[in-house]
């Protein structure tokens, strides 16, 4: 069995191929790394990648939703600030200085 379930453009040379697959009788949802085809060629796959047992499908989903969660929270303009907090510098025109944020001078 190999049904491919999405394509992802990763970069210009690169896609991640998605796909269901069996191995040695076991069910495997497979996530690689593979370069794009050029004119008349088939893509090839790469060694980067995971296969993964699909009875932990679920744990694994999970896992990249809190990932998603926790990126959308660190851009919300938050992982600038975090990491200003604790090196005491500048934020855009603001400064931070323990948990107090004052303006720059001169603005």
């Amino acid at each position: 069995m190999q049904k491919e379930i999405a394509k992802i453009n990763k970069n210009t040379t690169e896609e991640i191929i998605v796909q269901l697959t069996n191995f040695k009788g076991c069910d495997l949802l497979d996530l690689r790394i593979w370069i794009k085809p050029l004119m008349g060629e088939t893509g090839k796959p790469t060694q980067k990648g995971l296969s993964v047992k699909l009875d932990i499908l679920p744990e694994l989903i999970g896992a990249l939703k809190k990932a998603a969660l926790a990126y959308k929270e660190a851009h919300r303009g938050g992982l600038a600030a975090v990491n200003a907090r604790r090196a005491n510098r500048p934020v855009g025109r603001f400064e931070v200085r323990g948990r107090l944020t004052l303006p720059l001078e001169g603005l």
